[in-house]
């Protein structure tokens, strides 16, 4: 992939995500600290949800990547 597709591939901050799970660098699913699955909330911040009404945790996306201690938005990977 050379740098002209991979701005066509990321075209926002959704599809830079997508992007990067697909490749590995951010996971695809996860479990809270009680080992109940999570959801991506796709908005302004992209966070992992706990939806069980006991649990309601939240992690940020970066958390546990490479991407922790990062603070660019993903889209620009791809600029």
């Amino acid at each position: 992939m050379n740098v002209s597709q991979l701005i066509k591939a990321i075209p926002n901050e959704a599809k830079a995500v997508e992007f990067l799970q697909k490749r590995g660098l951010i996971p695809e699913t996860k479990e809270c600290e009680n080992s109940h699955e999570m959801k991506l909330s796709v908005g302004t911040v992209f966070r992992w949800k706990c939806f069980l009404r006991d649990c309601r945790k939240q992690v940020g996306v970066r958390v546990g990547t490479w991407f922790q201690r990062t603070k660019m938005p993903f889209i620009s990977l791809g600029k």
